[in-house]
Formats: structure tokens, sequence, C-alpha cells
């Protein structure tokens, strides 16, 4: 069994810097924090009496309730696609069923000519 090597990478957020050790790439780390201190600096020009410990709170507050929201579109579209799945398997076991059942009256229907020859 190997073990991952973690990295360390320093981010800055809300003008602070912060090692962070993740088996992440480095990109996907910075990019995760550049999303985060744009979430902080919004927060910061709308209340600048507010400190960073409480910016960062109301940032992550706004950041799950992105998540949140994310996840219910997500439930949506998986019920929509489950029901319309289920609605397309239906039609097709129905058009297959006609086809059949149309297929045996055709070939039923020769059979009934011959007998009367």
């Amino acid at each position: 069994m190997s073990s991952t090597k973690k990295g360390s990478v320093t981010v800055s957020l809300a003008g602070h810097k912060f090692s962070i050790k993740s088996d992440h790439p480095e990109t996907h780390l910075h990019s995760l924090a550049a999303y985060v201190d744009k979430k902080v600096r919004e927060l910061q020009r709308m209340s600048r009496t507010v400190g960073t410990h409480q910016l960062a709170l109301l940032a992550a507050m706004n950041i799950a309730d992105e998540l949140f929201a994310s996840e219910q579109r997500n439930r949506e579209f998986k019920t929509r696609v489950v029901r319309k799945s289920e609605n397309l398997l239906r039609s097709v076991e129905h058009a297959l069923q006609s086809r059949a059942a149309a297929g045996q009256q055709a070939s039923a229907a020769p059979r009934a000519k011959e007998a009367k020859m």
C-alpha cells in the first residue's frame, strides 16, 4: 500500500498567509483560496466595521448557503432525469410491445388465409 505525499502550499486569505498541507494540486488550492478571499472581500466592502474573524465566518455561511442551494438543484435535476428516464423506458416498452403484437397479428394472418384454401 503506497502512501500519498502531502505538499505544502501557501495561500493568502483576507491579507493573511496560510500554509496548507494537502494532497490536492497547488492550482486547486489557490483556486479555493481565491474564491474564499473574493467572498471575504465582498463582505468587507459591504461592512468595513466587521473584523476579519467575523468576515471569515460570514463568508463561510455564504459559501455554505451556495453549497446547499447547489445540492438542492442537483437533487431536483436528478429527480427530473429519473422521471424522464422512466417515462422514456415506458414509451420504449410500449412501442416494443405494440410492435411485437403487430408482428404476431401479421404472422397469424397468412396462416388463416392458408387454412381457407
